[in-house]
């Protein structure tokens, strides 16, 4: 089966992670289909995430193994479009907005390549006087271009996407859970807990590049999550 070779040749990576996979002419050849059987199976690579096509140029390798270890789902729903989808009014405040190089260290646990330009930006998000959501964002400062505090404070991917026309094509969330911090600790209401959900998402562009990485802390008595079907998006919804 073509879906399953290719799967195997990526997560061996025969097939390297943002590198692309040979041309669909060479593929044919390779397999000895027509067209649409090989475009079926890169569409299924697609929808499980392993691959993304990108018109004119081909199809990327979005698998990396340090990160399928954990659970991975897609989609690219913000803390803003979930709360607004919900008809939750929420506000968003800065706690640190600075511009740093990816280091050694954030080089593994982000996937950014070391010396990357980002933004590095700290975020409180809260309903009404409860916070929900302790976050540190790093934005490839390359894509998200002219970033501000102001803002920060109120959607970065409405401003990638009505602003620099840079939808978001894919991501990629890995949800686990973790002893809450000190951090956790000063600026969401625990109510006794000692653990909090950590969601981290990667984000891509259209043409494969990725260019947001974020951890989230989430304060566990208010994390819902939600998964309406095997093709939509996983949700992360909010227990008011």
């Amino acid at each position: 089966m073509i879906y399953e070779d290719l799967k195997k040749r990526i997560k061996n990576e025969e097939y390297k992670y943002q590198e692309k996979i040979p041309s669909e002419t060479n593929l044919i050849l390779e397999y000895n289909c027509s067209r649409n059987t090989l475009r079926r199976a890169i569409k299924k690579l697609g929808a499980d995430g392993y691959v993304q096509s990108i018109r004119g140029k081909g199809v990327i390798v979005l698998y990396n193994a340090n990160l399928e270890n954990n659970l991975i789902k897609k989609g690219s729903h913000s803390f803003s479009q979930m709360a607004d989808r919900n008809k939750i009014k929420f506000r968003t405040s800065v706690l640190l907005f600075d511009e740093i190089e990816i280091n050694k260290k954030m080089a593994l646990e982000s996937t950014f390549p070391v010396g990357t330009p980002v933004y590095y930006i700290k975020r409180l998000r809260s309903i009404g006087d409860d916070n929900y959501i302790i976050e540190e964002n790093y934005f490839m400062r390359k894509v998200v271009k002219d970033l501000t505090i102001g803002i920060a404070q109120d959607s970065i991917y409405k401003y990638l996407n009505d602003v620099l026309n840079e939808p978001i094509a894919t991501t990629k969330r890995i949800l686990t859970f973790g002893i809450a911090t000190d951090q956790d600790k000063k600026y969401l209401n625990l109510n006794g807990y000692n653990a909090v959900p950590i969601v981290t998402n990667y984000s891509f562009t259209n043409d494969g590049t990725m260019f947001e990485y974020t951890v989230s802390h989430h304060r566990p008595d208010k994390f819902i999550f939600y998964d309406q079907n095997q093709t939509n998006p996983v949700s992360f919804m909010l227990n008011k």
